[in-house]
């Protein structure tokens, strides 16, 4: 649900002509899944990354994730 409601936010932020965009996500959910650990295992995090930068945002601020990237 928040998840959804900052994709919509960063979206409207970019079609309001905003020049820079960061997205402040204190926990970033499935951070624990950020490598493989078996064969046909998506990895979550990237592909939530890519639904954040997709959206329109240019920074992620996130505190507390798994490994170090």
């Amino acid at each position: 649900e928040n998840l959804l409601e900052l994709l919509i936010m960063v979206d409207a932020a970019k079609r309001a002509s905003a020049n820079r965009i960061t997205a402040v996500i204190p926990y970033f959910g499935y951070s624990r899944q950020d490598r493989k650990d078996q064969p046909r295992v998506s990895i979550t995090a990237k592909l939530l990354a890519n639904l954040i930068t997709g959206a329109g945002a240019d920074r992620v601020i996130t505190m507390d994730l798994h490994a170090a990237q």
